[in-house]
């Protein structure tokens, strides 16, 4: 097995604006920055999976708005 690293970057979703109101289940979220987040996580998700057995996945977030925190 070969030690190798590789990265991925991801931001905080989308902020409610207009008619785009804030989910009820990701206060500072909006509806479709839920389904964003969703779409984005099915992408880590199939990209862990195709990684070797053993392998570790960390996901670190810097900021102290709640949407940061709620999207990782």
């Amino acid at each position: 097995m070969e030690n190798q690293e590789k990265f991925f970057v991801t931001r905080h979703s989308k902020k409610p604006k207009g008619e785009d109101i804030e989910s009820s289940d990701y206060p500072g979220i909006s509806e479709k920055g839920v389904e964003l987040a969703k779409e984005r996580a099915r992408e880590i998700e199939s990209f862990l999976e195709q990684q070797d057995t053993g392998t570790v996945m960390f996901i670190g977030g810097g900021s102290e708005i709640a949407r940061t925190k709620l999207t990782a």
